[in-house]
C-alpha cells in the first residue's frame, strides 16, 4: 500500500498542510470579512425569518442563531426575507410579504434589524453582495448591478448587464 510513499511525498504533503493551516490562520480567520464588524452568517428559513450567527461555528461547533427582525411593514411588523446576502459592512435582502415581495432592503452592519433597514429602489427576486457592488437578478431574469461602498452604499442606481440568469452570487 505505502510502496510508492518517499520522502519527497511526504515532505510535499507536509508543506501544502502547512500552507493550508498557515492560510486558514492568518489569512480566513483574520482578513476574510471587515475588522469592523464580527464574522457571521446570514440566512433566511421556509417561514421567511431572518437569522444571524456568529461564527465560528464550523467543523462540529454549533451555530448560536439569533433572529433578526426584517424591515418594519405596513402592518408594523417585521417583514420576512427569500433572499439575503452580506458584505463587508451591510446586509441586502429581498421582502417576502405579499405587499412588499421583491423589494430590495439594506441595513448597514451591525445589523439588529426592525428600524435598522432601508429600501432601495428597485425590485429583484435574488441579491447578492459583492466587495464593491450588489448584484441581482429580477423575475424575468435580467441581471443587474449597483455599485456600493461603506461611503456610498447601493441605493438604487441599478445598470443592466447583458444576459439572463436564475441566480447569482458575487463576491
Amino acid at each position: 500500500m505505502f510502496e510508492n510513499l518517499t520522502l519527497k511525498n511526504v515532505l510535499i504533503a507536509i508543506i501544502v498542510l502547512y500552507v493550508l493551516y498557515y492560510v486558514y490562520n492568518n489569512y480566513l480567520t483574520e482578513n476574510f470579512a471587515s475588522q469592523d464588524y464580527p464574522h457571521e452568517v446570514w440566512g433566511v428559513n421556509g417561514a421567511t425569518q431572518i437569522f444571524k450567527a456568529p461564527l465560528p461555528c464550523i467543523n462540529g461547533n454549533a451555530c448560536q442563531w439569533n433572529q433578526v427582525w426584517g424591515p418594519i411593514g405596513q402592518d408594523g411588523n417585521g417583514m420576512g426575507m427569500t433572499n439575503i446576502s452580506q458584505g463587508d459592512f451591510d446586509i441586502y435582502g429581498i421582502a417576502a410579504n405579499a405587499n412588499e415581495k421583491g423589494n430590495i432592503y439594506r441595513c448597514p452592519k451591525p445589523c439588529n434589524g426592525g428600524k435598522e433597514w432601508t429600501q432601495v429602489t428597485g425590485t429583484l427576486k435574488q441579491v447578492s453582495h459583492g466587495k464593491d457592488s450588489v448584484w441581482g437578478v429580477a423575475a424575468d431574469n435580467s441581471i443587474w448591478n449597483c455599485p456600493n461602498s461603506k461611503e456610498s452604499p447601493c441605493t438604487g442606481n441599478w445598470k443592466q448587464t447583458n444576459g439572463g440568469l436564475t441566480g447569482i452570487d458575487a463576491v
